[in-house]
């Protein structure tokens, strides 16, 4: 009973997220083409071959390393999108890795999950103005919506902690009624800016009682993050691939 709860708390928290996997002007695929769930005692036996990682992070392919925050441990890319991929859901190419309590096991009801994305699609120009939180709950809520971020989809709502960024990371908590839902959830958001792409540190569909919190955690994962130098943010956007789309298009996620 204790694995099958566990199971269904994951497939909540993450399902939210299902609409954000899919690429801009691609309609979600249909629920009859999705995985099918795996059963509990299948989840149980994904579960236990999974590998932890703890202290140091690298992917020099990417050219980043994170230095795991201390109560946590990361699943790397092919167990994070196999857990998915079990829990029904259809494989995120921009998954790179699972953060989870490293006190929690993975069939644990009470279990939460950090996800990591790693959007390689050029460089995002940031300018001064990007942050105007009044602009951008107006844009979220009147212009057509482009997910791009994990997320519970719905109506955003407001934000209750506006975006602010400190160096090349920006951070945030929004307010989201789901689609049919009858209660609010948060959704937390912290992005690391690079040259070449963002890298996404979400926890969606959380409860009131756990938004400051999951700031705070998501603050500790992507403060920690250090590029290569040829990769990081550059002073001088001019000369670089960029993404098609700006700092402020992604956090309202219209473009």
């Amino acid at each position: 009973m204790r694995q099958r709860l566990g199971v269904l708390l994951l497939a909540t928290c993450l399902a939210s997220a299902a609409a954000a996997r899919q690429p801009a002007g691609v309609a979600p695929a249909p629920e009859e083409s999705a995985p099918a769930r795996v059963s509990s005692e299948e989840w149980h036996a994904i579960a236990t071959r999974v590998v932890f990682y703890r202290g140091r992070f690298e992917r020099p392919t990417t050219g980043y390393t994170m230095i795991i925050p201390t109560d946590f441990h990361l699943l790397d890319n092919a167990d994070a999108r196999r857990l998915e991929i079990a829990l029904g859901h259809p494989d995120d190419k921009h998954l790179v890795a699972w953060g989870v309590d490293r006190n929690l096991a993975l069939t644990d009801p009470q279990l939460w999950v950090v996800r990591v994305r790693w959007m390689n699609e050029g460089l995002v120009v940031a300018s001064s103005d990007e942050l105007d939180a009044a602009g951008l709950l107006k844009a979220a809520q009147t212009q057509t919506h482009v997910p791009r971020l994990a997320g519970s989809g719905g109506k955003l709502q407001r934000f209750v902690a506006a975006p602010a960024r400190n160096g090349n990371e920006i951070d945030w908590v929004e307010q989201r009624l789901p689609e049919a839902a009858k209660a609010n959830v948060y959704d937390c958001h912290a992005l690391r800016l690079a040259r070449k792409g963002v890298l996404e540190f979400s926890i969606v569909g959380a409860g009131e009682n756990r938004q400051a919190f999951c700031l705070a955690t998501l603050r500790a994962f992507a403060q920690n993050v250090s590029f290569d130098p040829e990769l990081e943010y550059p002073a001088n956007t001019e000369g670089n691939k960029l993404a098609p789309y700006s700092l402020s298009g992604l956090i309202a996620q219209t473009q």
